[in-house]
């Protein structure tokens, strides 16, 4: 099965008003790459057997979060909107995922520019937070924070330490801000 959606908009602040918050469940890939708002993307379903996704999407003009679930293992290919520095975090998944052909060790970061995002092969039953933001913004808050800011070499996964105590916590914050419907858990 194939997406390939024309985006929505080239930039967040420049889409049609749509609601901060929306929740998706739906039982056709083509339709769930659909929702992701302002992103073009293409979902091949690896797996067989039927589709079962929800995205859960909150944004403002400088950025977005998405959480991501599907049941089937997928190759998922794309770009975000222009301009965006892209965060993708694994909250869980069944097996192991690869980003542009190498394997992804448990638990990893992956940051990449939104117009040059790596092709990523996904397990079963994966569930995860994606974080879209204006790659101005996020310049401008790491320089008052004394950061320089420089992402010239992306994509890039980082392996995150301690996955045991700090990883685990974040996952479960983010679960009860943005909590599942019944039917994905």
């Amino acid at each position: 099965m194939n997406n390939n959606n024309v985006a929505i908009s080239a930039a967040p602040n420049e889409a049609a008003p749509r609601p901060h918050l929306q929740r998706f469940r739906t039982c056709d890939i083509d339709e769930h790459g659909r929702n992701l708002g302002g992103w073009q993307v293409r979902y091949d379903q690896l797996t067989p057997g039927g589709f079962a996704g929800e995205l859960t999407e909150f944004r403002s003009d400088w950025l977005q979060l998405v959480r991501d679930r599907s049941n089937q293992a997928l190759i998922k290919s794309g770009m975000a909107w222009k301009g965006a520095i892209v965060f993708a975090l694994p909250l869980s998944a069944n097996g192991p995922a690869f980003c542009a052909g190498h394997t992804l060790q448990e638990p990893s970061l992956i940051v990449a520019h939104g117009e040059n995002l790596p092709e990523l092969s996904t397990p079963l039953q994966l569930d995860a937070l994606g974080v879209a933001i204006e790659r101005g913004a996020l310049a401008h808050a790491l320089e008052r924070q004394g950061s320089r800011f420089e992402i010239t070499d992306l994509p890039k996964c980082y392996r995150l330490a301690d996955p045991t105590v700090r990883t685990r916590r974040w996952a479960a914050r983010w679960r009860r801000l943005l909590p599942s419907s019944p039917s994905m858990r």
